[in-house]
């Protein structure tokens, strides 16, 4: 067999296993991607599910919290109006018509009143919770597992509609899984009146999973107490899916983890990927669980599709191979045919073949190496039959022609030079230019954030006057709309002024008016400015100076909004009830004074330390990130802490808390441009 036909079989033969190794190796990585996008797919279905069930207790824990504020809801408790009573929460069920049972309660948790359909002693059912709302002195909300005889009368129509018939006819579940909200009322005084308690049915609930079905296409939902399934969006079948019981290699992994991922046979005939997730009550003890599921059906034909796809990629590369590697052993083969050839050739004498036979000049592969020594070797018997002035000729034409070549190179050398030369001015000149595009865009920043200042203020003003009924009264929609406007020109104000003030730096523009004063001071007017929020979150402070007459060489104003910005991340990102610290010490040895802002917040993961200090960037960019925030307070924090000469860093355990440090020298030396424009009055 020629040795071009043996390379094309060869080349053939190892693109193709190598193509179909591919193939299997595939094959196998996405059959266990399936169940990474499965868990994945369905660990997010239980954050919607959990979502739902959430927002109805937070949306009737906001508003009975603020009822029960009111003096008018605590004097009909002090007097035991029960009809009084009864009315309020009867208005409670027209508001929200998913409640399904309430219940007044004295400081004693004696039953006042209750919606009609109930037990009048079913007090006696929600006892353990009243220690906590006494601790708490605050709304609580979460799962409860209830009994449904001593919520409503036995053998009503009302416990009926929530009882769960079991399998194979054993009976009935009595328990009623509930979202409940309950919360203490106290008077002007402070002192406990009693307590009101709202709550809604899962058992046999509609709602959530017909929700869910529209949040999570594909999916179903089934929600389970003491491992019975009391709530689903599954059709029935011959066989009742509620009242079933979970398996119990399930109840094994939920027990074990809080959480199980597995398959199995629901009653519809399909195999379902099932995630069962732990549900927990106001006490965090467990009352029941969720389980989210996806027909793998739908995933499995995701793998024979992308099978089909590789296998026919693999037979429509076929001619495309086979023609690869004709040229490919062509290209290989052609050097040993053409040195073949002139071999067989000269040693006929026949040296004509150098002029029809095409050697490449620049030589890459063996073979070529070969046809290049075959025509050198030709070339030197030829040259050693002709005579001697012919070779000397032939030796001056080729003298000539280095010569002509290294001229040339030369040339070439000295024109490249030049445009070197040429490019690095451009350079130079694009440097220059962007850098005043720069300064000319920070002034204009500065200009226009500062012209815009002037009619926000306005607006804040009037909204601030309607809102104070000033020109007369509005009513509740006009307060809505003008608060929006209150709310939305302040924000828009804050972000200008960090605008502003990240501008002036960047512009040059920003004047160190450095003064030394007591660290005490600016401490005690930074927590002023932010003590209204930290009251509204119940978050306290502790603070530390070290000495206690420390004092400072810095602009007060900057030093000022630097732990202004530091307070209010700390707020913004902790929990209410947690704690922040605020420090200041003396670093005698490095003659520098080092501040620190630390809290108990939601942390920052290490990977973000970094991000978090370019302008407009924030952890969570998303449009639904939880908090809020314009990305400009850390970036306007460190410029203004370099303007001192200083630094500032953070250091983060996720989801633990974070320190913001920073440091000023004890004698700061600032620019000269600055120094322009306010003199360095602390001494040296």
């Amino acid at each position: 067999m020629p040795i071009r036909q043996q390379l094309l079989v060869f080349t053939s033969s190892v693109v193709i296993l190598a193509m179909l190794i591919v193939a299997a190796v595939s094959s196998v990585v996405f059959r266990n991607l399936l169940t990474h996008s499965a868990m994945s797919y369905l660990e997010t279905a239980s954050y919607s599910a959990e979502e739902l069930l959430q927002s109805r207790r937070e949306q009737v824990a906001a508003v009975v919290a603020r009822d029960a504020e009111k003096e008018d809801l605590c004097l009909p408790l002090e007097a035991g109006e029960e009809e009084t009573l009864t009315e309020r929460l009867l208005e409670y069920q027209q508001l929200w018509p998913f409640i399904d049972f309430g219940v007044f309660l004295d400081a004693d948790g004696t039953p006042l009143a209750c919606l009609p359909e109930q037990r009048r002693d079913c007090g006696a059912v929600f006892f353990p919770y009243l220690p906590m709302l006494e601790e708490e002195d605050a709304a609580l909300s979460g799962m409860a597992l209830l009994p449904i005889d001593s919520l409503f009368q036995d053998g009503s129509a009302a416990a009926a509609q929530w009882q769960i018939p079991l399998e194979n006819g054993e009976g009935t579940y009595e328990q009623a899984l509930a979202n409940l909200v309950a919360v203490p009322v106290r008077g002007a005084a402070g002192q406990l009146c009693g307590y009101l308690l709202l709550g809604e049915i899962i058992n046999h609930n509609t709602y959530y999973p017909a929700e869910y079905s529209q949040n999570v296409m594909h999916s179903f939902l089934t929600i389970a107490a003491d491992n019975i399934r009391v709530c689903s969006n599954l059709p029935e079948s011959d066989t009742h899916y509620l009242g079933t019981t979970i398996p119990e290699v399930v109840q094994s992994g939920i027990l074990e983890t809080g959480s199980y991922f597995g398959a199995e046979q629901a009653p519809i005939g399909e195999n379902y990927f099932f995630r069962y997730q732990t549900l927990y009550g106001l006490s965090g003890e467990p009352v029941g669980c969720m389980a989210v599921g996806i027909e793998e059906p739908a995933y499995m034909s995701m793998i024979r599709v992308n099978q089909l796809i590789i296998f026919a990629i693999v037979l429509l590369m076929m001619p495309c191979i086979i023609l690869l590697s004709g040229i490919i052993s062509s290209r290989i083969s052609r050097p040993i045919v053409a040195s073949s050839e002139i071999a067989r050739r000269i040693t006929q004498e026949d040296f004509s073949v150098l002029e029809t036979t095409a050697v490449p000049e620049h030589t890459v592969s063996e073979p070529e190496i070969l046809l290049k020594s075959i025509q050198e070797m030709a070339v030197t018997l030829k040259r050693n039959r002709d005579d001697i002035r012919n070779y000397v000729q032939e030796l001056n034409r080729e003298n000539e022609r280095a010569l002509q070549l290294t001229e040339e190179l030369e040339k070439m050398n000295e024109h490249l030079e030049r445009m070197v030369d040429a490019r690095t001015l451009e350079l130079s000149q694009t440097v220059k230019a962007l850098e005043e595009s720069n300064r000319v865009k920070s002034a204009f920043l500065a200009n226009v954030s500062h012209e815009l200042r002037t009619p926000l203020s306005s607006n804040i003003s009037a909204s601030e006057l309607l809102l104070d009924e000033i020109f007369g009264t509005l009513n509740e929609k006009q307060k809505k709309y003008v608060k929006n406007i209150w709310l939305g020109s302040n924000h828009l104000l804050q972000l200008i002024n960090d605008i502003l003030d990240i501008s002036k730096i960047d512009a040059g523009k920003t004047n160190v008016n450095l003064a030394e004063f007591p660290v005490r001071d600016v401490f005690e007017e930074a927590l002023a400015v932010v003590k209204s929020l930290a009251y509204q979150k119940e978050i306290r402070f502790f603070v530390s100076i070290e000495p206690p007459a420390l004092r400072v060489c810095a602009d007060r104003l900057l030093l000022k909004q630097i732990l202004y910005n530091l307070l209010s991340n700390a707020i913004k990102f902790s929990e209410p009830g947690k704690r922040i610290w605020l420090s200041a010490s003396l670093d005698e040895g490095r003659q520098r004074i080092c501040f620190s802002v630390k809290d108990e917040g939601i942390g920052i993961r290490e990977r973000d330390l970094q991000r978090v200090f370019r302008e407009f960037e924030q952890v969570d960019n998303s449009y639904s990130r939880e908090y809020g925030g314009t990305g400009l307070g850390l970036p306007l924090s460190q410029k203004q802490v370099e303007l001192h000469g200083g630094k500032i860093e953070l250091h983060s355990v996720f989801g633990q808390g974070t320190e913001a440090a920073f440091w000023l020298p004890l004698h700061p030396v600032i620019e000269e441009k600055e120094k322009e424009h306010g003199e360095d009055s602390c001494g040296g």
